[in-house]
């Protein structure tokens, strides 16, 4: 349900003090990363930074808006309930839902999260979900993201935009 992403930084990268890093760098940071080539960059993840390592070389690991999901409590009891209604109750204010339209009858939620709660969907109802962009997509198929432009690599040929395979 969670995309991630990971950072290595270099070991040959120096600082005066290790320490700086990890000052720069914190665990809920927003990131974006960004790849291409000739300086046509494409965002290729956006998330937060989920964990700094203490050693060298630095690791950064990411996740999307799931990052959130797993920090947000959970404490509800529904007695009939549609997965759009629970979604819209328990999820932050920041996120849009895409949901399907399925009644899930009576679920107890105790000191959990959201995002064990979307994993405990899953598993119990088959209704799995993920993140576009700020919306949460649930219980529907894969949706592609229509701002998404499909990425062509040739590693072959004429118009070969790959170095080395």
């Amino acid at each position: 349900m969670t995309d991630t992403a990971e950072i290595v930084i270099a070991k040959k990268l120096f600082f005066d003090d290790k320490e700086k890093v990890f000052s720069l760098i914190k665990t809920g940071d927003p990131i974006v990363i960004k790849g291409g080539y000739n300086r046509n960059f494409e965002t290729e993840f956006v998330g937060f930074v989920s964990q700094v390592n203490d050693d060298m070389p630095v690791v950064l690991k990411c996740e999307d808006n799931m990052y959130w999901l797993k920090r947000t409590s959970v404490n509800k009891y529904y007695k009939n309930v549609k997965l759009a209604d629970l979604l819209k109750d328990i999820l932050p204010s920041q996120f849009k839902i895409n949901a399907m339209d399925v009644s899930l009858g009576t679920i107890k939620l105790v000191r959990t999260t959201v995002a064990a709660t979307l994993l405990m969907l899953k598993d119990k109802y088959g209704l799995y979900s993920n993140f576009v962009e700020d919306t949460l997509v649930s219980g529907k198929i894969y949706e592609d993201n229509p701002n998404t432009e499909v990425v062509k690599y040739a590693i072959n040929g004429q118009n070969k935009n790959v170095i080395k395979n």
